[in-house]
Parts: C-alpha cells; sequence; structure tokens
C-alpha cells in the first residue's frame, strides 16, 4: 500500500525509479539521446536540459521518465507519446515527469486522446494514491494504465458519490424540517452541495485565506472543538463572507480570514433558508461529505484542460444527468452534448450570423476559431462592434454546456477582431450576451455556476481586489420555453412594444444595474424589475384576452354562405377559446395581485424581444418521444406550432408522431431576429 508518506518523497528521478521497482516492474533505466530520436522523427519539444530514460520495458508497454525543473509542456509530452504510437502501434508507451513538487503520469486513451494524472507532492490526493496503488496491482501494465488514468471512471466515482451525497443530505434536512415538502428538501440539498462544489474550485485559486485546504482544515477544528459546523463554518462564510462586502461583515465572518465578497446570488439565503432560518445539519454527516465527495478528487477551474485527470467545470453537465433517473431523462430529454459537437454547433451559428454573407469575413473567423493564423479584415472594427451587442439564447440550457460553447467562440473572435481587449472581457460577454431558460430549477443553478466559474477561471486577481460576480438571474431563467399565455399575440405585441418603448429602455437598464448591484441594494432593484414585469405581463395578457374575444366574437356570430345558408359553426374552436380566455382571465387577476405565475420571453426577455429577438438561438432541445408527452400537454403543443399538428395517423402532420424537439425548432424559429440564425441539434427524421 503506497501512502502519502512514501509519494512525498518521489522529487527525484532516483526516487521515481525506485518506486517503479516496488510496483514490481523490472526497471533497468537507458538514458536517451535526444538529438539521436529527434532526427529519427520522433517528436520531443523540449530541451536538452530534460532529461528522458526508457525506464522499463513490457511486451505491450514502454515506460519513460521525464525529470526536470520545470517539467515539458502537456502538449509537448502528448505529442511525444503519440509520435511513438505511430512508430510501434503495439506498444504502449507512459510518461512519468518528475519535478522538485509534483510528480505527473501522462498516456494516450483508445482514441489516441492525451490523459494526465497530476501528483502534487506536498499534499497527494486520495484520488492520486488510489490510481498510484492501481498500478500495483497486476499483471497487465498496459491494460492497469488505461484504468488509472481513464477519466470516465474518474467522472462515474464523483457522480456516484455527489449523487449519494446529495440524497443523504436531502435526508438530513427532510428530518431536521419535517413540515417542508421533498422536492424543497431536495432543492436545499443541491444548493448546498453546488455552494460547496464552487468553493472547492475556487480554494484551489487561494481565494479561501490563500489556503488550498481550507474546507477540511475548518471542519476538522469546529469539530475538534465541539462547535457545530454548518452554524459556525456554513453560515458565517456563505452569508457572512461571499455574500457581504467586507466593510460589513461581523467578526464571526472576518475570523474567517481573508475571504472575496463574490455577491452573484449563489450565496443568497435561498427561500428554504429564508423560512428555516435556524437550519443545522449533523457534523459527522458534513465531514464524510467532504472527505468523500470532494477531498477524494483533485480540481480544476480550467476546463480547456481535457487532458487532465481531475473534476473540472464541464463535468458539471454530466453531474446534472447523473442526478436524473433513467425514466425522467426520457420524459424530459435531458442529455449531455459532448463538447466536440457544442463547439461546432456554436462556431458555425455565430461565425454564419457575425459575417453576415461576407465571404472575406467568414474565411477570417472561421480561420481564427481553427487557431491559423489570418490577415484582420478591414470591417474588423465593424465587426467586433456587431459582436458586442449579440444575443445568444439557449432555450433549453440545461447544465449550460452551449452557453459555454458560445462564450468560448464569442471571446476568441473578440480577441481576434479588437486591439484593446478589457480585462474582464470574459465577465462582460455573460452579462450581455448570454441567455437560456430551463425547465428544472437544478439546470438553471447548474448553468449558472458554470458562468461564474468560466469568469473566475480567466481572473487573476488575488482575494482582496476581486471584482464580484454579476447576478445572473435575469439571463439564466427557470421557466417553459413552450408554453407561455402570450404565445398568441403574433404580430400585436409589437403594438405594445411600441406603447412601452421607454418603459422597455429603462427596463433594460435596471436589468443592468442588477446584476452588479451589491446586496445591499439587490433586494430593492428586484422589486422594480419584478414590478415592471408586473406591468407588461397584464398589457399582454389583456392584449391576448382582447384578440381571443374578437375571434369569438366573430366565429359565434351567425354568418351565410354565397346562396345564404347558415354556416356550421366550429364549436370546437369555440370552446377552445371560450377556456382559454377564461384561463386568462384568472392569470391577469393573478398578475394584478403581484403574482406572475409563468415565463414569457415577451415579458422576462422584453427587452431583447421588443428589438425584433435573438441574434443566435443554439442548442440541444430535449429530444422526447410523442408517446411520451401528456394528451394535455400534447394539445397545446399542437394550438401553438403548426408542425405538432400530429394525432398519429400519417397525412395530418408534417411528421408523424412529432417529438418534442420539433416544437423547440419552431420555438426557436419564432425568437429569432430577422437575418439571424439557429442552430440546433435535433432529430435525423427532420430531415427525411
Amino acid at each position: 500500500m503506497i501512502t502519502a508518506a512514501r509519494i512525498q518523497q518521489c522529487t527525484s528521478r532516483d526516487a521515481v525509479l525506485a518506486l517503479f521497482r516496488e510496483f514490481g516492474y523490472d526497471v533497468a533505466p537507458v538514458a536517451i539521446a535526444l538529438g539521436e530520436w529527434r532526427r529519427a522523427g520522433i517528436a520531443i519539444g523540449w530541451s536538452d536540459a530534460i532529461t528522458l530514460d526508457l525506464a522499463a520495458r513490457t511486451p505491450e508497454l514502454d515506460l519513460y521518465i521525464v525529470s526536470g525543473d520545470p517539467l515539458p509542456e502537456a502538449g509537448a509530452i502528448g505529442a511525444f507519446l503519440r509520435s511513438l504510437t505511430s512508430y510501434n502501434a503495439l506498444v504502449k508507451p507512459v510518461v512519468v515527469g518528475v519535478g522538485p513538487a509534483r510528480l505527473e503520469i501522462h498516456d494516450l486513451s483508445s482514441r489516441r486522446e492525451h490523459r494526465r494524472l497530476d501528483i502534487d507532492l506536498a499534499r497527494p490526493s486520495a484520488h492520486a494514491l488510489d490510481r498510484l496503488n492501481l498500478l500495483a496491482s497486476g499483471r497487465e501494465p498496459a491494460r492497469i494504465f488505461d484504468r488509472a488514468l481513464d477519466r470516465e471512471s474518474l467522472t462515474r466515482q464523483f457522480f456516484e458519490r455527489f449523487r449519494r451525497a446529495v440524497r443523504e443530505v436531502s435526508q438530513a434536512i427532510a428530518e431536521a424540517r419535517a413540515h417542508e415538502p421533498k422536492d424543497a428538501a431536495d432543492g436545499q440539498a443541491l444548493l448546498l452541495l453546488s455552494r460547496l462544489l464552487f468553493l472547492y474550485f475556487i480554494q484551489q485559486k487561494g481565494w479561501l485565506n490563500g489556503e488550498r485546504r481550507f474546507l477540511i482544515d475548518r471542519i476538522d477544528a469546529a469539530i475538534r472543538n465541539r462547535r457545530g459546523v454548518y452554524a459556525t463554518l456554513f453560515t458565517p462564510l456563505f452569508f457572512g463572507c461571499l455574500n457581504t462586502a467586507v466593510r460589513e461583515r461581523d467578526d464571526d465572518a472576518r475570523g474567517l480570514g481573508r475571504i472575496p465578497y463574490l455577491n452573484g446570488g449563489l450565496f443568497e439565503p435561498s427561500p428554504f433558508e429564508e423560512r428555516n432560518p435556524g437550519l443545522d445539519l449533523p457534523d459527522e454527516l458534513l465531514r464524510r461529505v467532504i472527505e468523500e465527495v470532494f477531498e477524494s478528487f483533485a480540481f480544476s477551474i480550467d476546463e480547456s484542460d481535457a487532458a487532465g485527470t481531475h473534476i473540472d467545470p464541464e463535468m458539471l453537465g454530466k453531474v446534472f444527468e447523473s442526478l436524473m433517473a433513467n425514466d425522467e431523462r426520457l420524459s424530459t430529454g435531458s442529455f449531455y452534448t459532448p463538447r466536440a459537437i457544442v463547439d461546432v454547433l456554436a462556431a458555425r451559428a455565430i461565425v454564419a450570423w457575425l459575417s453576415d454573407g461576407d465571404a472575406a469575413a467568414k474565411d477570417f473567423l472561421e480561420s481564427t476559431l481553427r487557431g491559423e493564423s489570418a490577415r484582420r479584415p478591414r470591417n474588423a472594427r465593424a465587426l467586433a462592434l456587431r459582436l458586442q451587442a449579440v444575443a445568444i439564447l439557449d432555450p433549453a440550457c440545461g447544465s449550460g454546456a452551449f452557453l459555454l460553447g458560445a462564450l468560448r467562440v464569442v471571446e476568441r473572435l473578440t480577441l481576434a477582431l479588437e486591439r484593446d481587449v478589457p480585462r474582464d472581457l470574459r465577465r462582460r460577454i455573460v452579462e450581455r450576451s448570454l441567455y437560456g431558460v430551463d425547465l428544472k430549477p437544478e439546470a438553471v443553478r447548474l448553468c449558472e455556476l458554470r458562468l461564474w466559474l468560466a469568469i473566475v477561471a480567466q481572473t487573476d486577481a488575488s482575494a482582496d481586489s476581486i471584482q464580484p460576480l454579476p447576478n445572473l438571474d435575469r439571463n439564466i431563467l427557470q421557466g417553459n420555453s413552450l408554453l407561455s399565455p402570450t404565445d398568441f399575440l403574433g404580430d400585436n405585441r409589437g403594438d405594445v412594444y411600441r406603447e412601452w418603448i421607454y418603459a422597455l429602455r429603462a427596463q433594460s437598464d435596471l436589468i443592468t444595474r442588477y446584476r452588479n448591484a451589491p446586496h445591499r441594494e439587490r433586494a430593492s432593484v428586484a422589486r422594480l424589475i419584478r414590478a415592471n414585469d408586473g406591468r407588461l405581463a397584464a398589457e399582454l395578457v389583456a392584449k391576448a384576452i382582447d384578440l381571443d374575444e374578437r375571434e369569438q366574437e366573430q366565429l359565434c356570430a351567425p354568418q351565410r354562405d354565397l346562396f345564404g345558408r347558415l354556416r356550421a359553426l366550429n364549436i370546437e374552436r369555440c370552446r377552445e377559446l371560450y377556456e382559454r380566455i377564461g384561463a386568462n382571465r384568472r392569470l391577469l387577476d393573478r398578475i394584478e395581485d403581484g403574482e406572475i405565475g409563468f415565463f414569457s420571453f415577451d415579458v422576462h426577455f422584453a427587452h431583447v424581444m421588443a428589438r425584433g429577438g435573438f441574434d443566435v438561438v443554439v442548442g440541444n432541445p430535449p429530444w422526447v418521444r410523442n408517446s411520451r408527452i401528456e394528451p394535455g400537454v400534447k394539445r397545446m403543443y399542437a394550438e401553438r406550432f403548426p408542425l405538432f399538428h400530429g394525432d398519429g395517423t400519417r397525412g395530418a402532420a408534417a411528421f408523424h408522431q412529432p417529438d418534442l424537439s420539433i416544437a423547440f425548432v419552431e420555438r426557436a424559429l419564432s425568437l429569432a431576429v430577422p437575418g439571424g440564425v439557429v442552430s440546433l441539434l435535433v432529430p435525423a427524421k427532420l430531415l427525411n
């Protein structure tokens, strides 16, 4: 059994060679002449000051040791491994990098993807020790290295532990607050785990009092001194520090050290916490969750590092999927989209919109995204200004994969087009350009979390000078993208928007102010925005009622044909209108009482819709089979979306048994501005 103390001794080439002898490898190092190997065509992209040894050979594996300070870049080691594989595809090459502070183990997957395990020699993680001990677990070394560096197995382990922790915390909350419904306890448990997950990412940046073990050390101290972890650590950390400016903190919060004020809403008391201000959880449970879920894995905030064997923000999409039962995934159509697909769809959509038919601009933008050097077009400044104003929507955003993909594309294109780029570029893109909606509140929370982490990842400020994170709950909203009481307004919504032109401009200014409002102002600005939402919603719903009443009056009035005979009434249509008018009247009463119980693009994104809609609509909408959609909901979709009129008989609609993705395609087209671009991942049958 290899312990942390044993690994901490591996600071030199000879110490690592001794370690692999303990693992059972027949170690007989041979120094590699770098110049000769380069001339033979092997890619060795580092200086001769870094040594390379072939440490051990088996019929199926070659083990190399690279030692130096600093170690070669990961990309150089990946290129070296690929060139070896091209030279001899039958033998698996593995590289162990040895530096004074860390070890690195590199290999290639069966798909020739570069993988890397990082080991901090000062504090090797439980996951790193587990992977190292696996290397000594039998013969077949090539297969063992495959298992040790497999990111998918790491992902599964983390998901299983995260899901189990959510379940255990939810059960503890339900026992402590038996009057709360199960859904509320589940939501609060996921919020707590999401907060801890976010903190483990920023802990790696040294933002928690400059300590990389801040949370576990403080928990151990609280338990040792018999002080409740939740009351004396989590409550002052979440609300007293991360949600409160430094100058306004009380003594308990100040006692935790140098903690930044992050704002952003993640650490604002939830409705559950406001209803249950004395909420507490057992110390043993919290210690176990921290130890088993978070301390057992390495965390990296860099999503671009696809080789590292660690937990990164991109995995949050898989976390979201893993929290759902299989039946729920099938009924909601929530599935993880691989990053390669996300990047292609986002890039093509944004390039098509930005170039707007300009072939030269399109070539430049595509070359930029491929990483190729290209001459800046003459209209680069105009393109940059156009890009600054882009509005991008994912109407079924899930954990935010497509919005993150759009962020990366807009960022890269801005850097290529602009000569003077602001340091907070990512923050500006997130605030002004990215919008998302999802039916599930936990997806909305994870989407916000990933966008915050994307901003944090590009921030090199110290904990004392961090700019608070933006409030994103007016960019990422929970709601139904397909069903709204304002859906039948058509072009008539423009009449309301024209009357509201100045109010919408003021509302847009309020939303901009709200995104960066400190916690003292946040509630008051949010009330003003909600009040404006209510007034606009009332006008739009009243307009919808008026239009339906006019149609109902025309349908119900006696009408004669050219021969003077009375036409038959469309009883079914009259009934539909009667029910819809009644429902909208009841809804209008609730709105006038201060309750907006629905999501509507026309209301909540009115400042975007009033200018014509979104420039780019991108995403992977739910693929839910027609048979899994409830009959009542199916009828509402059929009322709104012409392509969804299928009733199971051929010839009744453009599609036999249309699934939910078809409704999303129609909705996306209606939300896009004239001249905008829609880029959705949809079933192939839409093209049949």
